[in-house]
């Protein structure tokens, strides 16, 4: 990945476990709410 993004540190920073925790939290958040708008909105009828 290194050679694709030259910019990222080769160890890593405080930052960047701050930058990928917070994108790990948004992510799930994401996951959960269209997830839950699924179900809710297909609650009267099942795919298979």
């Amino acid at each position: 990945m290194q050679w694709a993004l030259p910019e990222l540190d080769r160890r890593p920073s405080l930052y960047n476990v701050v930058q990928n925790g917070v994108g790990a939290w948004l992510g799930a958040a994401l996951a959960g709410l269209l997830s839950h708008r699924r179900r809710s909105s297909g609650a009267g009828s099942r795919r298979v």
